[in-house]
Protein backbone atom coordinates (compact mmCIF):
# COMPACT_ATOMS: atom_id res chain seq x y z
CA UNK A 1 0.00 0.00 0.00
CA UNK A 2 2.80 2.41 0.91
CA UNK A 3 4.54 1.69 -2.38
CA UNK A 4 1.36 2.42 -4.37
CA UNK A 5 0.86 5.74 -2.56
CA UNK A 6 4.49 6.69 -3.14
CA UNK A 7 4.23 5.81 -6.83
CA UNK A 8 1.02 7.85 -7.22
CA UNK A 9 2.53 10.87 -5.47
CA UNK A 10 5.64 10.64 -7.67
CA UNK A 11 3.41 10.51 -10.76
CA UNK A 12 1.68 13.67 -9.57
CA UNK A 13 5.06 15.31 -8.97
CA UNK A 14 6.20 14.28 -12.44
CA UNK A 15 3.00 15.62 -13.99
CA UNK A 16 3.68 19.00 -12.36
CA UNK A 17 7.30 18.71 -13.44
CA UNK A 18 6.29 18.20 -17.09
CA UNK A 19 4.66 21.64 -17.23
CA UNK A 20 8.03 23.36 -17.08
CA UNK A 21 9.30 21.53 -20.16
CA UNK A 22 12.67 20.75 -18.61
CA UNK A 23 14.33 17.58 -19.80
CA UNK A 24 14.60 14.73 -17.34
CA UNK A 25 17.35 12.29 -18.04
CA UNK A 26 19.88 10.19 -16.18
CA UNK A 27 23.63 10.38 -16.54
CA UNK A 28 26.64 8.72 -14.98
CA UNK A 29 29.09 10.85 -13.05
CA UNK A 30 32.08 9.23 -11.32
CA UNK A 31 30.48 5.80 -11.68
CA UNK A 32 27.28 6.88 -9.94
CA UNK A 33 23.97 7.44 -11.64
CA UNK A 34 22.67 10.97 -11.23
CA UNK A 35 19.70 12.81 -12.64
CA UNK A 36 19.27 16.22 -14.18
CA UNK A 37 16.51 17.69 -12.06
CA UNK A 38 15.98 21.03 -13.73
CA UNK A 39 15.23 24.08 -11.67
CA UNK A 40 11.59 25.12 -11.94
CA UNK A 41 10.04 21.66 -12.03
CA UNK A 42 11.08 20.67 -8.54
CA UNK A 43 10.39 24.17 -7.24
CA UNK A 44 6.78 23.84 -8.41
CA UNK A 45 6.53 20.50 -6.64
CA UNK A 46 7.84 22.02 -3.41
CA UNK A 47 5.35 24.87 -3.78
CA UNK A 48 2.53 22.34 -4.19
CA UNK A 49 3.61 20.52 -1.03
CA UNK A 50 3.78 23.87 0.79
CA UNK A 51 0.25 24.83 -0.33
CA UNK A 52 -1.20 21.59 0.97
CA UNK A 53 0.74 21.78 4.22
CA UNK A 54 -0.27 25.37 4.95
CA UNK A 55 -3.92 24.66 4.15
CA UNK A 56 -3.98 21.53 6.30
CA UNK A 57 -2.28 23.21 9.28
CA UNK A 58 -4.60 26.22 9.05
CA UNK A 59 -7.72 24.08 8.82
CA UNK A 60 -6.43 21.98 11.73
CA UNK A 61 -6.06 25.13 13.83
CA UNK A 62 -9.57 26.19 12.82
CA UNK A 63 -11.03 22.81 13.81
CA UNK A 64 -9.25 22.91 17.18
CA UNK A 65 -10.81 26.31 17.85
CA UNK A 66 -10.47 27.45 21.45
CA UNK A 67 -8.55 24.32 22.40
CA UNK A 68 -5.53 25.31 20.29
CA UNK A 69 -2.78 27.03 22.28
CA UNK A 70 -2.67 30.74 21.57
CA UNK A 71 0.91 30.72 20.24
CA UNK A 72 -0.17 28.53 17.28
CA UNK A 73 -1.80 31.60 15.79
CA UNK A 74 1.42 33.65 15.56
CA UNK A 75 3.23 34.03 12.25
CA UNK A 76 6.67 32.83 13.35
CA UNK A 77 5.32 29.65 14.92
CA UNK A 78 3.18 29.07 11.82
CA UNK A 79 6.18 29.51 9.52
CA UNK A 80 8.26 27.05 11.55
CA UNK A 81 5.50 24.42 11.67
CA UNK A 82 4.56 24.70 7.98
CA UNK A 83 8.18 24.76 6.76
CA UNK A 84 9.24 21.77 8.81
CA UNK A 85 6.16 19.75 7.85
CA UNK A 86 6.67 20.64 4.16
CA UNK A 87 10.26 19.41 4.27
CA UNK A 88 9.27 16.23 6.10
CA UNK A 89 6.52 15.48 3.57
CA UNK A 90 8.81 16.18 0.62
CA UNK A 91 11.48 13.92 2.12
CA UNK A 92 8.98 11.17 2.95
CA UNK A 93 7.51 11.14 -0.55
CA UNK A 94 11.02 10.96 -2.05
CA UNK A 95 10.84 14.28 -3.87
CA UNK A 96 14.41 14.58 -5.11
CA UNK A 97 15.39 11.31 -3.42
CA UNK A 98 16.78 8.24 -5.17
CA UNK A 99 13.55 6.25 -5.03
CA UNK A 100 11.45 9.13 -6.34
CA UNK A 101 13.93 9.77 -9.13
CA UNK A 102 13.77 6.13 -10.17
CA UNK A 103 9.98 6.45 -10.40
CA UNK A 104 10.49 9.58 -12.49
CA UNK A 105 12.77 7.67 -14.85
CA UNK A 106 10.23 4.87 -15.23
CA UNK A 107 7.49 7.40 -15.87
CA UNK A 108 9.60 9.21 -18.47
CA UNK A 109 9.68 6.00 -20.51
CA UNK A 110 5.87 5.73 -20.43
CA UNK A 111 3.51 6.47 -23.28
CA UNK A 112 2.52 9.99 -24.27
CA UNK A 113 -1.14 9.43 -23.33
CA UNK A 114 -0.08 8.32 -19.84
CA UNK A 115 2.01 11.48 -19.44
CA UNK A 116 -0.87 13.68 -20.59
CA UNK A 117 -3.23 11.91 -18.18
CA UNK A 118 -0.88 12.59 -15.25
CA UNK A 119 -0.36 16.18 -16.36
CA UNK A 120 -4.13 16.73 -16.18
CA UNK A 121 -4.38 14.99 -12.80
CA UNK A 122 -1.44 16.94 -11.39
CA UNK A 123 -2.90 20.25 -12.63
CA UNK A 124 -6.14 19.41 -10.84
CA UNK A 125 -4.22 18.46 -7.67
CA UNK A 126 -2.18 21.70 -7.84
CA UNK A 127 -5.34 23.80 -8.23
CA UNK A 128 -6.93 21.96 -5.29
CA UNK A 129 -3.82 22.85 -3.27
CA UNK A 130 -4.31 26.52 -4.13
CA UNK A 131 -7.96 26.33 -3.03
CA UNK A 132 -6.96 24.56 0.20
CA UNK A 133 -4.35 27.28 0.82
CA UNK A 134 -6.94 30.04 0.31
CA UNK A 135 -9.53 28.25 2.44
CA UNK A 136 -7.00 27.74 5.23
CA UNK A 137 -6.01 31.41 5.11
CA UNK A 138 -9.63 32.52 5.32
CA UNK A 139 -10.70 30.12 8.08
CA UNK A 140 -7.68 30.52 10.31
CA UNK A 141 -5.69 33.70 9.68
CA UNK A 142 -2.37 34.11 11.43
CA UNK A 143 -1.40 37.11 13.49
CA UNK A 144 1.55 39.06 12.16
CA UNK A 145 2.27 40.54 15.56
CA UNK A 146 5.81 39.32 16.21
CA UNK A 147 6.19 40.39 19.84
CA UNK A 148 2.61 39.56 20.83
CA UNK A 149 1.39 37.69 23.84
CA UNK A 150 2.23 33.99 24.03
Amino acid sequence: MKETILKTVCHIYYGVYLYTGEAFYSSFHNGKKSYYQGFWGFKLCYVMVFLYTYGTVSLGRYCMGEYAPRFFYHAIVNIIIVSSLSLIIAKTTSLGGEKGLLYFEQFARGSRSCKIKWMIISAFVFIMGVFLFILGGICSPIEWEIWGRF
